[in-house]
C-alpha cells in the first residue's frame, strides 16, 4: 500500500460545488504539502494524525477544484509546541495589541532569543466568531508554531488561517438587483480564489512576481469591483514573500 493511498485526507476525483461536479487538480503546494504531512505523521514526533489535517479548497474560474495545500487544526498545533524543544517553544519575551478597535485586532509577539517577531491579525472581513480575543491569539499562536517548528513552509496552513479562504463579507446594500450582485459577488470570489490558487504555486520570489504580473489584469478587475478581496490577495501575495525570502 502506498502512502497516497494510506493517507489520502478526503481526495476525492471530483468535487461538487452548489450541484455541480468539479474535476479535481492537485497542485504541486498540495503535494508537497501532503508529504510533508506524511512525513510527521508516520515519524511520530508530535503524535499527529491523520484526523489533524484536511484539504484547502479552491476553485478555479468555476471549472476546476484546486487542491492547493493543507489545513492543519489549532490542537494539531497544540501538539507540535508541547513537543518542540524548550527554546522553540511558544514563548514570547513580549505579546501585545498593536491594534484593537472593535473587530478590527492585530496582536504581536516578540521573542528576541528565538529571533521571531510575528503577527496575529483579525479584522470583520475574515472572521466571524463571537470571541475575536480568543480567535487573533490562536492566529498568533499557530504561526509561530508553524514557523518555529518549519511545518508553515511546506504548504500547511493553520486551522485559524483558514477562515479567509473560505469566508467572505456580506455586499453592501445598494440599487444593483439581488441577481446581479450575487453574480457579481461569485464572479470576484472565483476570481480571488483563482489567483491566491496560483499565487500559492510560487516556488521562489522571482516565480511569485512573475505570477503576479501574469495575473495583473484580473487583480485590478478584482480591486475595483471587490476592494476587500483585493485586500485578502495582497494580504497573502505578502505572506507567501515573508515564506520565500
Amino acid at each position: 500500500m502506498t502512502e497516497e493511498k494510506k493517507y489520502n485526507f478526503g481526495e476525492k476525483t471530483k468535487e461538487f460545488v452548489e450541484g455541480v461536479e468539479l474535476p479535481v487538480w492537485q497542485s504541486p503546494k498540495y503535494i508537497q504539502s501532503k508529504r510533508k504531512a506524511i512525513e510527521l505523521i508516520e515519524k511520530g514526533d508530535y503524535g499527529l494524525s491523520e484526523g489533524d489535517f484536511w484539504i484547502l479548497k479552491n476553485k478555479i474560474k468555476k471549472t476546476t477544484m484546486m487542491y492547493s495545500g493543507l489545513i492543519i487544526s489549532h490542537n494539531g498545533c497544540l501538539k507540535i509546541n508541547d513537543k518542540l524543544d524548550d527554546k522553540l517553544k511558544f514563548k514570547p519575551d513580549s505579546v501585545s495589541f498593536l491594534k484593537d478597535e472593535n473587530q478590527e485586532k492585530v496582536m504581536q509577539y516578540i521573542s528576541i532569543s528565538q529571533g521571531i517577531y510575528e503577527f496575529g491579525e483579525l479584522s470583520s472581513f475574515n472572521c466571524k466568531n463571537q470571541y475575536p480575543y480568543a480567535m487573533v491569539l490562536k492566529r498568533l499562536m499557530d504561526r509561530v508554531i508553524l514557523k518555529n517548528s518549519k511545518v508553515g513552509f511546506f504548504g500547511i496552513y493553520s486551522e485559524a488561517e483558514s477562515d479567509e479562504f473560505k469566508k467572505e463579507p456580506d455586499l453592501k446594500k445598494d440599487d444593483i438587483l439581488e441577481e446581479e450582485r450575487q453574480s457579481l459577488y461569485d464572479e470576484c470570489k472565483d476570481l480571488r480564489d483563482s489567483i491566491i490558487g496560483e499565487l500559492e504555486m510560487a516556488i521562489s520570489l522571482d516565480n511569485l512576481r512573475a505570477i503576479w504580473e501574469e495575473n495583473e489584469k484580473d487583480i485590478k478587475t478584482l480591486k475595483s469591483r471587490m476592494p476587500k478581496m483585493h485586500e485578502t490577495v495582497e494580504k497573502r501575495k505578502e505572506e507567501l514573500k515573508t515564506k520565500l525570502q
